[in-house]
Formats: structure tokens, C-alpha cells, sequence
């Protein structure tokens, strides 16, 4: 009998060439590809502090992603670009059931505040089978999604897609939680989030 593990940490990274789009204004494009690798590291870096590499997971499009997370012994989904974000987390669902894991956590790559208490807390919480938890990005989003098992839902990223993940959750008849983590609320997804990350990281520096 294979060994059933607790908590699959599963990021997805899009090609970094494509990657930030909506800082375009602000950020030209060797800039944001450059943005977007840094924070990816960044959460590969956290993540790694918290968690066995065997419980990452990331899903990318991009050959140059996928030689980091070789590196670095995580492991790796590569996808079709054209397939996108809902796509991707259903393969990683289905990757999570498939080896054995109890729980899946869908991560973006670009929360600057992410803490390595942060996922301790989520490894810790209590989820039970038939259960969804869920925390709100600042703008309607979904910033974070744990559902167990990993594949009970259809994933419905996009443009408020933290209601429209609440709403299936209820239509598949699982309980949903609300995970109340500013660090994880707060992500780097306009030019308005990164002047207030810029305000957040100057205050840091001076206190």
C-alpha cells in the first residue's frame, strides 16, 4: 500500500517572457520577465524553507522554469501555453491524487509577503475530506486554494474567481473555510500593488 501523504504545495508559473503582463506600464519587457523569475525564486526559496521538496509541485510552459525546478529537486508539470491557469491546476490535481497526497494548496508565484509561517500554518490546518479553504486576494481573486481530496473540484480562476470558487465548492457539496492571511491576500499583480509593496518594504527597512 503506498504511503498517503499529507500536503502538495502546487504552484503555477507561466513563461516568464509572458509573465506580469498588467505591469506593462510601469515595467518594460526584460524588466518583467526579470520581476517575474525573481519572484518566483523568491517563492521557491520560502517554500523550500517549509516544505519537502517532494511535496512541491510546479506547472509551467516553460522550459527555463522547469531547469530551475530540476535544480532544484522540485517537481514539475510541463504544460501546453494555450491550456491555461484552470487547466493547469487540474493536472496538478490530478498529479496530487494520482501520488498519493491528501491535500492540495494552489499558490501564485507572486506573493511578496509570503513567509515560511505562512505555509507551516497551512501544513498545520486541519482539512478534512469534503472540505475547500480559500483566501481572498485584494482584488477578488484567489490567492490561495486548499481542497481536499485535491481533485473534488473544477477550478474557476479568472476575474473574481475567489466568489466563483466559493459557489462550485458549494455546488460539489464541500465545506469551504476562509483563510483570513494578509500575507497571502497581498500579491504583485498591477502597478498600483507594487508602489504599495515599494511603501510596505520602505517602512520595513526604517522601523
Amino acid at each position: 500500500m503506498s504511503q498517503v501523504k499529507p500536503l502538495l504545495f502546487a504552484i503555477p508559473m507561466k513563461d516568464p517572457s509572458i509573465s506580469k503582463s498588467r505591469l506593462s506600464m510601469v515595467l518594460d519587457d526584460r524588466s518583467r520577465r526579470e520581476f517575474a523569475l525573481a519572484m518566483f525564486e523568491r517563492t521557491l526559496d520560502v517554500v523550500a524553507n517549509a516544505a519537502d521538496d517532494s511535496a512541491v509541485l510546479v506547472i509551467t510552459e516553460s522550459r527555463q522554469v522547469e531547469a530551475i525546478c530540476k535544480a532544484r529537486g522540485f517537481n514539475t508539470l510541463v504544460e501546453d501555453r494555450a491550456e491555461g491557469i484552470n487547466e493547469a491546476a487540474r493536472k496538478a490535481a490530478s498529479w496530487a491524487a494520482a501520488n498519493g497526497f491528501e491535500r492540495m494548496a494552489i499558490l501564485p508565484m507572486d506573493l511578496p509577503l509570503l513567509s515560511s509561517a505562512d505555509l507551516v500554518y497551512l501544513q498545520n490546518l486541519v482539512l478534512p475530506r469534503g472540505h475547500v479553504a480559500l483566501c481572498e486576494s485584494v482584488d477578488g481573486g484567489t490567492n490561495c486554494l486548499m481542497v481536499s481530496p485535491p481533485d473534488a473540484m473544477k477550478f474557476q480562476y479568472g476575474e473574481g474567481s475567489f466568489r466563483a470558487h466559493r459557489l462550485e465548492a458549494m455546488r460539489n457539496g464541500l465545506v469551504c473555510h476562509i483563510l483570513r492571511d494578509s500575507n497571502i491576500r497581498f500579491d504583485l499583480d498591477s502597478a498600483e500593488h507594487l508602489q504599495e509593496f515599494s511603501q510596505i518594504a520602505s517602512r520595513d527597512k526604517h522601523s
